[in-house]
């Protein structure tokens, strides 16, 4: 029979699994790899469950497991690349644009020029799907600092759609 503990673990890997391996593809941009950081990340997380502290939720506690071990990954790789899967771009650009595939490649290209962090805060919100506390505690920011980050990363994206779309 397994312990509490044991299917804590397995709820949270269940509730996850899906979204941790989208989250690792998008800083790595490779299946593969993306596979091999969501085994690592939560082995990281099965290794450190019983030091969890209650200091946050067990799920922000894991999004920190997450985003540590991409980070690593990428000072291993040393390699500077997005942390959005532009293939998605769609969940949060309703208001920005209709779905043709040529407003999407604007977008994806948009996305790609902003910096890793304004890239980030967009992976967690609308890919990722967290919300704007658990978006702070990820990072160890304010809930109000998370908040002027992610709009001024939509108006950066709307900046450039509209720019891109006057200069045509």
């Amino acid at each position: 029979m397994a312990s509490r503990s044991e299917a804590e673990f397995e709820k949270l890997l269940g509730q996850t699994s899906s979204q941790v391996r989208a989250y690792m593809f998008c800083a790595c941009r490779n299946w593969a790899d993306a596979d091999d950081l969501a085994q690592d990340c939560y082995l990281r997380a099965l290794y450190g469950w019983n030091q969890f502290n209650g200091k946050a939720s067990r799920k922000t506690w894991f999004w920190r497991i997450a985003r540590r071990t991409c980070a690593e990954w990428f000072r291993q790789k040393q390699k500077q690349r997005t942390m959005v899967d532009l293939c998605n771009v769609h969940k949060f650009t309703d208001d920005l644009i209709s779905s043709s595939s040529d407003q999407l490649d604007q977008i994806w290209q948009c996305v790609r020029s902003l910096g890793k962090e304004q890239s980030e805060m967009i992976q967690l919100r609308y890919m990722d799907r967290l919300s704007y506390s658990d978006i702070a505690q990820a990072l160890g920011i304010r809930i109000g600092t998370a908040r002027s980050r992610l709009h001024r990363s939509l108006n950066a994206i709307k900046i450039q759609v509209k720019d891109r779309n006057d200069g045509v």
